[in-house]
């Protein structure tokens, strides 16, 4: 069957749209933690008056090594820290006396009080239920690899490729790139594709029906891997002498479409992409995405300029892993800051000017879904970054605060989102299908 371009896309034709990147632990709470509880609703409410139509975070798993959303302890869980103590008061779970700790940080998150303060609650949950009703909708993020000492691995070692001890023969990482030098070692075990096939990939099947119950659609972490992944030998001291491994290619995702009935995915494509890559991620029409900040190395070619854009694709000003873009205009080389002004066709501007410039960019772009961090509506600067990648500690803490969710950013964006045509859902009609396609 010869499919048009869109006809699997979770975007129809025409779509445009827009939304923000903020992690649930980033939220304002009193409890140490954002969390899935008030304030998650009330941020809701902020993206529906400011005409956002997605609000993305962050994988929400038990968090593992180094607090990372990315070493989710089980594919399946939620995470604990993200309870909400005021739902429970709500609904009478638990007395206001009972969640009295003492004062928290409001700036950042410490791991360390916040995770024996929450370890004693219980979760409900509501969020996807108001979110629908306000006209947002929720991009989720799945980690490619699991922890190596997740439920998972625990439970289904032959899906992974393990010693007679049970420990990796190999581990995931990626090699020398733009953000490391000697490659990033992240320690996971790779999958025994083999063993999944057999299966009908079933346990990824699950992983996937688990977490679309929560979100509409799904950020495929690292989707590289699916053709080939960076297997290192276990006890390697950098990722350096690893090699890559062929991963299942359009099988499994032939397989998805079958038990899912569609394929609500957005393609991680970023880092060292071959053309066969690109080739999987079309032969489904996945949205890829592109990021501002690689755009500018002064090649015309450069995939992550606007000119470059197909409609089928989610563009962001940055992601969890970048610098915030106030942050990574202050570090930019001088030739690279000539070369954004004069893509923009204006006067080189200041430190101050390079965020609103480049979220004016992402959402006057072809691109079908226009995304950037909190952090750079608002305009933060590197004390705002959520992720050094290759950094073992020191991460995921940022969190805003309720003043930073009054300001006159959010009226700005609106105005934006108007003019780009990306206005929400509830407030354009010519874009109501995206309520029946994902």
């Amino acid at each position: 069957m010869i499919h048009d371009s869109f006809s699997l896309s979770p975007f129809p034709p025409a779509y445009r749209a827009s939304g923000l990147l903020l992690h649930v632990t980033s939220l304002p709470s009193p409890y140490g933690i954002g969390d899935i509880g008030p304030t998650a609703l009330a941020w809701i409410d902020r993206l529906q008056e400011a005409g956002q139509s997605w609000w993305q975070s962050l994988p929400l798993g038990p968090t593992g090594y180094g607090d990372s959303p990315y070493q989710s302890l089980s594919s399946f869980a939620g995470n604990g820290l993200l309870i909400s103590p005021d739902w429970l008061i709500e609904d009478g779970l638990l007395a206001p006396s009972d969640c009295q700790y003492g004062a928290f940080p409001g700036h950042e998150t410490d791991y360390n009080a916040v995770i024996p303060f929450k370890h004693q609650l219980l979760e409900g949950e509501r969020l996807k239920a108001h979110a629908h009703r306000k006209g947002v909708k929720l991009i989720g993020d799945l980690p490619f690899f699991v922890s190596p000492d997740s439920s998972d691995v625990w439970a289904n070692p032959e899906m992974f490729l393990l010693d007679e001890r049970r420990r990796p023969r190999f581990v995931a990482g990626v090699p020398p790139d733009y953000f490391s030098a000697t490659g990033q070692l992240w320690g996971n075990p790779v999958y025994n594709w083999d063993a999944l096939r057999e299966t009908g990939y079933r346990w990824l099947i699950c992983r996937l029906r688990a977490l679309l119950s929560h979100v509409d659609l799904i950020r495929l972490d690292h989707f590289r891997a699916f053709t080939a992944a960076w297997h290192v030998p276990a006890g390697a001291p950098t990722a350096q002498p690893g090699n890559w491994a062929p991963g299942p290619g359009a099988e499994v995702f032939t397989a998805l479409q079958r038990e899912l009935g569609s394929l609500p995915f957005i393609a991680e494509d970023l880092g060292q992409i071959t053309p066969d890559v690109y080739a999987l991620r079309d032969q489904f029409h996945l949205p890829g995405m592109r990021v501002l900040q690689f755009a500018f190395d002064g090649h015309s070619d450069n995939p992550h300029l606007p000119h470059n854009y197909v409609p089928n694709s989610v563009v962001y000003t940055g992601t969890h892993d970048n610098p915030t873009t106030r942050g990574w205009f202050e570090d930019l080389p001088d030739d690279e800051r000539r070369n954004l002004w004069q893509y923009l066709e204006r006067p080189a501007g200041g430190t101050c000017e390079a965020a609103p410039a480049l979220m004016a960019l992402a959402w006057s772009s072809a691109a079908a879904l226009a995304m950037a961090p909190l952090q750079d509506l608002l305009n933060l600067g590197g004390e705002a970054r959520m992720n050094v990648p290759g950094r073992t500690d020191g991460n995921w803490r940022w969190r805003c605060t309720e003043d930073m969710l009054n300001g006159p950013a959010f009226k700005w964006v609106r105005d934006l989102t108007k003019s780009s045509n990306r206005l929400a859902v509830m407030e354009n009609p010519s874009v109501e299908k995206v309520l029946e396609v994902v």
